[in-house]
């Protein structure tokens, strides 16, 4: 089984996947990227390992996504996509991965529908501004507002109530910040994905679909 997070810039998809597979029997989906590493960021942690340009086509990877982003100014081309998982291994360990909603599509038709599930991490704006601007990386901060209003604008699309219904998201909402409000979304996450695949498939047991 395969749980795929989505959901637009800031949503804070990342730290409830460091959530989740700290605290449940879910395995990271390898991903991989070209972009530079952020601040105390290694190989073996969000990314398996941080590519040149020129090592990208050199290895096997599925899903590839791109990204144009500005670096000091300057245009730059971000690859991202994940190293393949044996059908064998989707069928009887749990995958968890967060990526953007067409990438969640690709992972759903490649494994089939009965192997992935759509989860929605969603969160205001004004939340995901303030997360998006307090990210570490060489951008200033002109070029982050920037950038931020680009991705937001491309983002729109795919989170409005058709888009999300048609792929069978469901839902968990991630506005808030704070320890305690955090230990909430958690626990409502953790929830959610209970009545998807079952306590037993998440800390130990059958990893299908429960009925």
């Amino acid at each position: 089984m395969i749980i795929v997070l989505i959901g637009a810039t800031g949503a804070g998809k990342s730290a409830l996947t460091s959530f989740l597979l700290n605290n449940t029997r879910m395995e990271r989906m390898e991903k991989v990227t070209t972009r530079p590493r952020r601040e105390n960021e290694t190989d073996g942690g969000d990314y398996s390992a941080f590519l040149k340009e020129e090592n990208w086509n050199k290895t096997t990877i599925l899903f590839e996504e791109t990204f144009d982003v500005k670096v000091e100014g300057e245009p730059v081309t971000w690859r991202y996509g994940y190293m393949p998982i044996a059908f064998d291994d989707v069928s009887s360990k749990i995958y968890l991965t967060d990526c953007h909603p067409l990438t969640a599509i690709k992972i759903q038709e490649y494994y089939g529908e009965d192997n992935v599930a759509i989860v929605n991490v969603s969160a205001n704006y004004k939340v995901r501004l303030k997360r998006y601007m307090q990210r570490d990386s060489d951008m200033s901060d002109e070029d982050k507002k920037i950038e931020f209003a680009r991705r937001n604008g491309a983002d729109l699309q795919y989170y409005t109530k058709g888009f999300l219904e048609s792929i069978n998201a469901v839902e968990i909402k991630n506005g808030v910040d704070g320890l305690d409000q955090w230990n909430y979304v958690c626990e409502r996450a953790l929830n959610g994905l209970y009545g998807l695949i079952g306590m037993k498939a998440l800390h130990g047991g059958d990893a299908r679909f429960e009925d």
